[in-house]
Parts: C-alpha cells; structure tokens; sequence
C-alpha cells in the first residue's frame, strides 16, 4: 500500500518539525491531497493509524482536505 509509506514519511516529517521548534505536543496533521498526487484520501486517513503505532506524535490524528 503506497499510502502506508507516505504517512511513514509524513511521520518522520512532523517529528523533525516539532523537535526544530521544541514542539511538547502535536495535535493533528492536516494535509491536502492534490488530485495528481496518486494518493487516495481515504487510504491515506486508513494507513495512518497503522503507520503512527509506538511512534510520536501519539494521539496525533490526520485530516486531509
């Protein structure tokens, strides 16, 4: 499933992020899809729970628009 790699690159992406600006905590990640992009929606917010398990941020959710 590519979408299973793309939120574990997502993942990694938001830990950098939040330790550069000393971040306690990350809420949600909201991202948009763009139509080209040959990512699905819904299996992209499926994949995330898998892909985000023993790994920080936790209790982080995703939201695409």
């Amino acid at each position: 499933m590519h979408e299973l790699s793309v939120c574990q690159a997502l993942i990694g992406q938001v830990e950098r992020v939040a330790r550069e600006n000393d971040a306690r905590r990350v809420i949600s990640i909201v991202i948009e899809v763009g139509p080209l992009s040959g990512v699905e929606p819904a299996l992209l917010e499926h994949a995330y729970p898998i892909a985000a398990a023993g790994t920080e941020p936790p209790g982080c959710i995703l939201r695409t628009a």
